[in-house]
C-alpha cells in the first residue's frame, strides 16, 4: 500500500526481469480504507487511482469493471477468479511470467490495459 503520487520514482527503479504490473481496482475497499489518514498522508493510493499512471516499466492493468471483482482486495485468488475464468488466466499468466497486455484492451488516455466483464 503506498501513495500513487510520485509511485513512478520508485517503480521506474525496480530491476524486473519481464514485466512489471500494476494492477488497479478503483473500487478497492482495502485501498478507500487506507485513504482515511490525516492531512497530508490522505492521498490517492497506487491500485485505487487511474490517473498519473506514469511508470516508465509498469503495465498498468485495471480490473474495476471485470465480473466478480466488486470492491474487493484480493481478487487475484478466491471467489474472483473462481467465477471468473478470464480474471483467472490473466493471474495465471502473470505469475508464470507470461504477458498479458497483449490480450487487454488498451487505453491511450489513461496509459492502462482494460479487463473487460466478459467471461
Amino acid at each position: 500500500d503506498t501513495n500513487n503520487k510520485n509511485h513512478k520514482d520508485w517503480v521506474s527503479k525496480l530491476d524486473v526481469r519481464n514485466r512489471c504490473y500494476v494492477v488497479i481496482n478503483e473500487g478497492d475497499s482495502a485501498l478507500a480504507a487506507s485513504r482515511i489518514k490525516p492531512g497530508d498522508e490522505q492521498l490517492a493510493r497506487l491500485g485505487h487511482y487511474t490517473r498519473k499512471l506514469n511508470s516508465s516499466n509498469a503495465y498498468y492493468i485495471d480490473v474495476t469493471k471485470a465480473d466478480d471483482v466488486g470492491r474487493e482486495h484480493t481478487y487475484f485468488k478466491g471467489d474472483s477468479v473462481k467465477n471468473n475464468v478470464v480474471l483467472r488466466g490473466l493471474f495465471e499468466a502473470m505469475f508464470t511470467g507470461k504477458s498479458v497486455e497483449d490480450t487487454l484492451e488498451y487505453q491511450v488516455d489513461k496509459n492502462t490495459y482494460v479487463i473487460g466483464t466478459a467471461r
